[in-house]
Order: C-alpha cells, then sequence, then structure tokens
C-alpha cells in the first residue's frame, strides 16, 4: 500500500503535507470547532440574573426552617442549587446537610 501526499494550498504557497499531518490538522480544526459550538451553546443557556426580592428571602427563611431538600427549593423557586446556597450563606440560614 502506498502513501499519497494530499496537495493543500495556501492563500500564499502550496504546501505538501502527509496524510497523518492532513489529518491531524482536521482533527484539531474540528476539535476547535465542536469546542467553540458547545461554549456558544452555553452562553445561550446562561440566564439572566435575578435579584432577590424580599418575598424570595422570606419563601428562602421558610424553606430553611421547615428542612426542605435543597433541591426541592431550587424547583419550588426556580433557582439554581448554587444560588440557594449562595444566599443563605450571605443571609446565615442553615440551608441542607443536616441528617
Amino acid at each position: 500500500m502506498t502513501r499519497h501526499c494530499t496537495h493543500v494550498t495556501n492563500a500564499s504557497a502550496s504546501t505538501i503535507f502527509s496524510p497523518h499531518a492532513y489529518s491531524t490538522m482536521l482533527s484539531t480544526a474540528a476539535r476547535r470547532l465542536t469546542q467553540e459550538a458547545l461554549m456558544a451553546s452555553k452562553r445561550a443557556r446562561r440566564t439572566k440574573r435575578r435579584t432577590w426580592s424580599k418575598a424570595d428571602v422570606r419563601e428562602l427563611k421558610t424553606h430553611s426552617r421547615s428542612k426542605s431538600p435543597v433541591k426541592k427549593i431550587a424547583k419550588a423557586m426556580k433557582r439554581t442549587v448554587g444560588a440557594l446556597r449562595q444566599k443563605a450563606l450571605s443571609l446565615g440560614l442553615p440551608l441542607g446537610h443536616r441528617r
């Protein structure tokens, strides 16, 4: 089996690449495009930050007193678990990890 060189042209001059080098360049380019697509989709999923209203804080305190699971609170308040934990920490409220 003979290896054939692939002829790839650049804007400035023509360069001859080996099949291995050419496939490496293609896989690198494909990987870069995949990473860019993932980053774009993550950016698209990012939601706008919502400020905490007095009613939100009151609801969080109620959930804290009733010892609700954090995931349940997150679904009810439509906020992430991390956001709830951060707010509870800043308010000095116990949240989660109580067994």
